[in-house]
């Protein structure tokens, strides 16, 4: 027989291992590999993926859930610290594994590029200024200095992974990638790799509207500048009108001056549109 004292704790026991089970249950997993960034599958807070053509070696998507959510600055923070190409391969190879590194490291390589440009400056000061010259030399030495050793084929890995990062939808990567075209053509890499060249061009078109489906400001401007000169896409005014006009309603407090300056702008792409253009544009 058991009496009342031994039900009841038997009574206690069940419903603690009740409610521990009910809990145990209602944990949620989190993500915790490399590719996932460690962050909860959850890709709420985040711009789809574009899936564009593979570039070189990297995967073609990465997973959706990939966040920078700050990681960035840490790792920029960290790339500034060391000297990229003493660990380059170990650098790769964790950009290869985590978008939000791969958009660090893009972004340092980028930066990397342009020292060549910047040196070549100063060395143009030595005939007419040596003294400023030798000056702005030793500012460019030491804002580099992560630079040092770095070659132009590792340096040309910036291109991969800042469309890498773009594909995994880290939004600042989709900004950025226009300026890594840029520095593609200024360096002459482009025209050495006229098949990147034109798979860039894609790329910049695809990250560009992904960009802009956030419906951010500065993202529908750049879509609509996009298409408006027309310089690594077809031009195409009817897009570059509804941009404008997105851009317009989504900017809040714009001061008088820039609304003149949208309002001439608008006018001047209606104006040299046909009539069956200006009814698409004004098509919502």
């Amino acid at each position: 027989m058991v009496n009342k004292q031994q039900a009841g704790l038997l009574v206690a026991v069940v419903l603690a291992a009740v409610g521990f089970s009910a809990w145990y249950r209602g944990k949620e997993p989190v993500d915790t590999s490399a590719e996932g960034d460690g962050q909860p599958s959850s890709s709420a807070a985040h711009v789809a993926p574009v899936a564009p053509p593979a570039t070189g070696s990297l995967p073609a998507v990465f997973p959706s859930n990939a966040v920078a959510e700050g990681r960035e600055s840490q790792h920029a923070a960290f790339l500034d610290q060391i000297i990229l190409s003493t660990q380059f391969e170990e650098l790769l190879d964790r950009a290869r594994r985590e978008p939000s590194f791969a958009f660090a490291l893009a972004s340092a390589l980028h930066h990397c590029s342009e020292e060549g440009k910047q040196r070549s400056d100063a060395e143009r000061l030595r005939a007419s200024n040596k003294v400023h010259a030798e000056q702005r030399l030793l500012v460019l030495e030491k804002r580099y200095a992560k630079c040092a050793g770095l070659d132009e084929s590792q340096i040309a890995f910036q291109y991969e992974l800042m469309a890498a990062a773009a594909r995994a939808g880290i939004y600042e990567a989709q900004l950025d990638y226009r300026e890594v075209v840029r520095e593609a053509m200024r360096s002459g890499y482009a025209a050495r790799n006229p098949n990147v060249m034109d798979e860039m061009r894609t790329n910049y078109e695809a990250f560009t509207l992904a960009a802009a489906r956030t419906g951010q400001p500065e993202a529908l401007y750049r879509a609509f500048s996009m298409y408006d000169n027309g310089r690594l896409v077809v031009q195409n005014p009817v897009q570059a009108y509804k941009y404008l006009e997105m851009y317009s309603r989504a900017s809040r407090n714009m001061d008088p001056e820039k609304v003149k300056q949208v309002q001439e702008q608008l006018a001047r792409l209606e104006a040299g549109m046909t009539e069956e253009q200006r009814r698409q544009a004004r098509q919502n």
